[in-house]
């Protein structure tokens, strides 16, 4: 806009242009302006922050969740670096299936189905809080990872596992999350319609579908291109197999949600 450009036009001409033991034409000055402007457009873009005052008298719920799973976030990365190996590889792909899944909302509008609350800092054009990249993913699918790891479950019984825990997790978090305004499901789309609490049966379903699909793309990958004892000096392997498994474990997840859901409630009418 014409106000922050001429702001900037003012800060840059008052600690910068006017340090400079040289003199800048206005040209120049302009061009430097319009790139400075448009940087940080893009920077405003990419994260806004927001005063934590103001989330403390307008929305002081939503505040307290954002800490918490920020917390448990770095309580899971603390438990995985502790363990090394395997989990912290599995830590990092968890985070990239947080970005991908987040990120697929700007690809395509349909599947933009979720408003998050704005917190503290929030990214991508004020749509996407930290939390859901840094935080409730880690917390529900790491988690649910380890303990069903816990539970030493044979292959095909492990990432039913860890999708069922994720969504005994994830539940009461969600009727909480949709009662207190930290995020509501858009109820234009057709799949959100059906409701418990307040919270749409396909998010559950894709929530367990996303833990039980990223779970058996990583067994897969792991057992037929690393060995089965880990060994650090493969870590470019193991990196490969767990961006992948993120990556393919979404996109399994949203097939099994048209192959299974939509005939469902489409063709069968279960609701």
């Amino acid at each position: 806009s014409f106000s922050s450009v001429f702001e900037m036009d003012y800060l840059l001409d008052k600690y910068v242009f006017n340090s400079l033991p040289f003199e800048v034409s206005e040209a120049t000055k302009l061009s430097v302006t319009s790139v400075a402007v448009d940087i940080v457009r893009i920077a405003d873009w990419w994260c806004k922050a927001q005063d934590p005052r103001k989330l403390i008298a307008n929305h002081p719920s939503f505040l307290a969740a954002e800490v918490v799973f920020s917390l448990l976030c770095i309580l899971t990365f603390c438990h995985a670096y502790r363990h090394g190996g395997r989990y912290l590889y599995t830590w990092i792909g968890i985070t990239v299936l947080a970005l991908s899944s987040e990120g697929i909302r700007f690809w395509n509008e349909k599947f933009d189905l979720l408003w998050h609350a704005q917190g503290v800092l929030t990214l991508w054009g004020m749509r996407t809080p930290v939390y859901a990249i840094f935080g409730i993913f880690q917390m529900l699918l790491y988690s649910s990872y380890v303990m069903a790891r816990r539970l030493r479950l044979p292959f095909w019984a492990e990432g039913p596992a860890v999708g069922l825990l994720v969504v005994v997790i994830s539940f009461p978090l969600q009727v909480i999350g949709a009662k207190l305004l930290w995020w509501q499901w858009h109820d234009s789309d057709p799949s959100m319609t059906d409701r418990i609490y307040s919270v749409p049966w396909s998010m559950l379903f894709f929530d367990a579908c996303t833990g039980c699909s990223f779970t058996w793309v990583l067994h897969i990958l792991r057992r037929l291109f690393l060995p089965h004892k880990y060994d650090w000096r493969l870590f470019v392997r193991e990196f490969v197999c767990v961006f992948v498994a993120a990556i393919l474990g979404l996109c399994l997840c949203g097939v099994s949600f048209v192959a299974i859901l939509h005939p469902l409630r489409d063709i069968l009418e279960a609701s």
